[in-house]
């Protein structure tokens, strides 16, 4: 009963978030959390944009691949089939919430931009394919 209600909490927070990106261009903190972040890494941002580039056509595809099949090798072709559905599902949710909630990326004046991107800051693809993926291999691992 309680795992229900963290549940239940978590999607309300995920629900407000969400309607809060769309009609806010920035959370408090935002700036100043990229700032640091981009204080405490390397100047070279070419390590950044090669871990972005993977979440991208084709480089994903084997992203995927990778996730199928340690899945069908863990727990057999119906995992497999999750993880499919798994990574189409968050796929298909960031294209249809991108122009519904169409957060605009960063502007170069408040941070360092190392690469022009197209597309909106939240949702972000290249975050939902990853969680996606992380998360779906991470049950398995544990056994679930």
């Amino acid at each position: 009963m309680l795992k229900e209600k963290v549940w239940m909490v978590l999607l309300a927070a995920a629900l407000l978030l969400t309607v809060g990106a769309k009609y806010s261009p920035y959370f408090p903190g935002d700036v100043a959390v990229t700032r640091f972040v981009q204080w405490i890494t390397p100047a070279s941002t070419g390590w950044a944009q090669w871990i972005s580039s993977t979440a991208k056509f084709p480089w994903n595809l084997v992203l995927l691949a990778v996730t199928v099949g340690l899945s069908w090798k863990l727990a057999g072709w119906r995992a497999a089939l999750l993880a499919l559905a798994s990574f189409g599902g968050m796929w298909v949710l960031g294209k249809w919430l991108g122009p519904w909630v169409a957060r605009p990326r960063p502007s170069p004046d408040l941070v360092y931009v190392a690469e022009k991107l197209s597309g909106y800051s939240f949702p972000s693809l290249f975050a939902l394919t990853y969680a996606s993926t992380i998360r779906f291999l991470s049950d398995f691992l544990r056994g679930r």
